[in-house]
């Protein structure tokens, strides 16, 4: 026999576990196209997606008695946002081929930004009002990785298919600098405010420091695979500090 205390917890984590599900499938029902890419917002309330059809979706947890934060949590549910007007944060993919296009976006350190790609140019939204504030850089190259500097949201590193990372100022419209080091696509990007650094990941399975003072390599290192391990294909390396 069972204890009441015993009850409860397996009532609860029984509990728990349909409510994750229904998450999912709440998911599920609403992105009919392929999730490229999601991340949580910096604040840890929302969930934004972009999908293979160049659309973001935006999930937000509210405060109810179940969640007295509105922080995220398997137990709650999060409701799709969108404004009264019904806009859609949609990337522009003019002269883009879908099935090469490499989606990314990045969130300002305040999520009051956006900047996102789809395999056209690059679009600068207002996570407020959901509105498209600018769109710059057409390809070619294409963008295959973004990233904000964590101390000024006028800064943005931007990945390249060609292997560069191009240093670019939103405010002024302008690339300030571009970065050579690897040998194939960018991958992956990552700031780091304590190291004033930012680390770069690519294609070629490098990875690459650069001062964000002068913005010169420091240093850079060839990823090794471990002897035994089978290279797996169209697998990415990312880079992230915690």
């Amino acid at each position: 026999m069972l204890s009441p205390k015993s009850k409860g917890v397996i009532y609860r984590l029984l509990c728990e576990a349909t409510l994750s599900w229904s998450v999912i499938c709440h998911f599920a029902l609403i992105l009919v196209w392929k999730v490229s890419r999601l991340i949580y917002t910096n604040s840890g309330l929302a969930i934004l997606a972009v999908a293979a059809n160049a659309v973001h979706k935006l999930w937000k947890w509210q405060r109810t008695d179940n969640n007295s934060t509105g922080k995220a949590t398997a137990i709650v549910i999060p409701q799709l946002w969108q404004p009264t007007s019904g806009i859609l944060m949609t990337n522009d993919v003019s002269g883009a081929n879908p099935e090469d296009a490499v989606p990314c976006f990045a969130l300002s350190k305040n999520d009051s930004y956006v900047m996102s790609a789809s395999g056209g140019k690059i679009s600068l939204f207002n996570m407020t009002t959901l509105k498209t504030m600018t769109t710059f850089m057409a390809p070619p190259p294409a963008t295959t990785f973004l990233a904000f500097h964590p101390q000024d949201n006028n800064i943005i590193a931007i990945g390249m298919e060609d292997s560069s990372i191009q240093i670019y100022n939103v405010r002024v419209d302008e690339v300030k600098t571009k970065l050579k080091g690897h040998h194939k696509r960018i991958t992956g990007l990552a700031f780091s405010n304590l190291l004033n650094v930012l680390v770069s990941s690519g294609a070629d399975s490098q990875l690459c420091v650069w001062n964000t003072n002068g913005w010169e390599k420091q240093t850079s290192k060839h990823l090794q695979i471990p002897a035994g391990r089978v290279v797996v294909p169209l697998v990415d390396t990312r880079v992230q500090f915690h």
